[in-house]
């Protein structure tokens, strides 16, 4: 319940964007992230500093929301991309940030805003050494630490550096009350709790898939000792050797666990189509700047 700073990082293409774009749906939605408690909706804006909004679009229709998740989302995701940009902020230059405080200053809203999601932080800022350890600290007081006042979270999205560990100034981390390393195997997404003060969550890591309509699936225990050969052979539905390979863990118990998770994919979702689309809800806090000039 109070305001954070938190960190995700993970390789070029690992799908950090894609995985906080879920976690910004289930969050919006006030829904449990994969053992991570949500206890209610929350209000986030996403600033965007990368991606073309026709793909965060895509991405949102993949998840076939209903009409009621589709109000929800309305209300709560508010979306800032830097290609349709007034007055986009440089989060480490206090003084571009003048229209983002607008944005975000409790008096503006009946309901405020609990968290912004930066991504990413190299596309967002103006760092000109991120070895630096003043770059973050700089970033802290012009940013991080206002939001925290405010009672807003701040989730940022960065690169970790070629040997996988978090790119630049360990100072960053230091500032952060959760840190996260994101990778993939195959199919498998790993979540490493590096730092977490607070997160209620069992052992330090958490394993789960994306499926074809961006929906989280609980993978753990899906490849144990991070064998490829395990996961392949859960893929092509060899159950007798997968037991084989986990002695003590049943055939059965493998049936109703897993495969009611991960080959429920594919089939086909009966339930209503919704015939509005993110397309139609897109919030575009830029005109929150001109309202409040």
């Amino acid at each position: 319940n109070k305001p954070e700073a938190i960190l995700l990082s993970s390789g070029t293409g690992v799908g950090k964007s894609l995985v906080t774009a879920i976690f910004a749906k289930h969050m919006a939605l006030g829904e449990d992230i994969l053992g991570l408690s949500v206890p209610k909706p929350r209000k986030l804006l996403i600033i965007d500093g990368e991606m073309h909004p026709r793909q965060n679009q895509k991405r949102f229709n993949r998840m076939n929301l209903s009409v009621t998740e589709l109000d929800i989302c309305q209300k709560n995701l508010h979306f800032w991309n830097s290609k349709y940009a007034e007055g986009f902020p440089v989060i480490n230059d206090e003084e571009s940030l003048t229209a983002l405080w607008n944005i975000l200053n409790p008096k503006h809203h009946s309901e405020p805003f609990d968290g912004v999601i930066v991504d990413n932080l190299f596309a967002c800022s103006s760092m000109v050494d991120y070895n630096k350890p003043n770059e973050y600290q700089q970033l802290y007081h012009n940013l991080i630490e206002p939001l925290l006042a405010w009672n807003i979270s701040v989730y940022l999205v960065d690169h970790n550096n070629k040997g996988g560990d978090f790119y630049g100034s360990k100072v960053k981390e230091a500032f952060m009350d959760n840190t996260m390393k994101l990778s993939k195997y195959e199919d498998v997404y790993t979540l490493k709790i590096c730092k977490g003060r607070d997160m209620e969550i069992k052992g330090d890591e958490i394993e789960f898939m994306v499926d074809e309509k961006n929906r989280l699936l609980d993978a753990s225990g899906l490849i144990p000792n991070g064998s490829k050969k395990h996961l392949e052979q859960f893929k092509e539905n060899r159950w007798d050797e997968y037991c084989m390979a986990n002695q003590g863990v049943s055939k059965t118990k493998i049936a109703q666990g897993f495969v009611d998770k991960f080959l429920d994919i594919a089939k086909v979702d009966e339930s209503p189509i919704n015939v509005r689309t993110i397309t139609n809800h897109w919030n575009f806090p830029t005109n929150n700047v001109q309202s409040h000039k």
